[in-house]
């Protein structure tokens, strides 16, 4: 199965992004896996995603890691909001609020054909992805991709254990498991 993992580069002045070191970790497990960084940057984010597909071969799954500095467990989305709303700025200063993201489609969007796992003290079921740009980039994919497409959040500051062990849980039950497929 051809597999694309995205993750983002560090923003709001920080100096690392932990999707990335967990998009590393995948890699190593699987090192079939092709790996892209995403800019964080309203729109631009899916714009550099269509760019990097409408050159490359067709892929057979496609998931998005980002960082949650709210969260100690790793947080699978389940919906996506037409809606641009943070406290802070991307990495080209822009600040949103309350900004639709399309004005054609509906408030919602949801991720078809998530596995179903038992929640546990590693992950939770999330239907709030944030109204920042990982929600932005989550809801352009929704809309525009025909390809099945997952958002994952990862905690921002966890060890190379933690990091390895959410690796392993997003290898098995993701990229090992066929049952999004239907």
């Amino acid at each position: 199965m051809k597999t694309l993992i995205t993750y983002f580069e560090p923003f709001n002045k920080r100096n690392t992004n932990n999707s990335k070191n967990i998009a590393f970790e995948l890699e190593g497990i699987n090192p079939d896996l092709d790996l892209l960084e995403l800019p964080v940057i309203y729109d631009e984010c899916f714009n550099s995603l269509n760019d990097y597909l409408k050159k490359s071969d067709s892929y057979d799954l496609i998931i998005s890691l980002g960082e949650s500095s709210k969260d100690s467990k790793v947080r699978i989305e389940i919906q996506s909001q037409n809606l641009d709303d943070c406290k802070i700025e991307d990495n080209a200063a822009e600040l949103r609020k309350e900004k639709r993201i399309d004005e054609e489609v509906s408030d919602f969007l949801i991720f078809k054909n998530i596995p179903k796992i038992e929640e546990s003290d590693l992950f939770y079921y999330s239907k709030s992805i944030g109204n920042f740009v990982c929600n932005n980039l989550a809801f352009h994919c929704l809309n525009n991709l025909k390809t099945p497409y997952f958002f994952i959040h990862i905690p921002s500051i966890c060890n190379e254990e933690k990091n390895r062990e959410f690796a392993k849980f997003i290898d098995l039950n993701f990229l090992k498991s066929s049952s999004y497929f239907g």
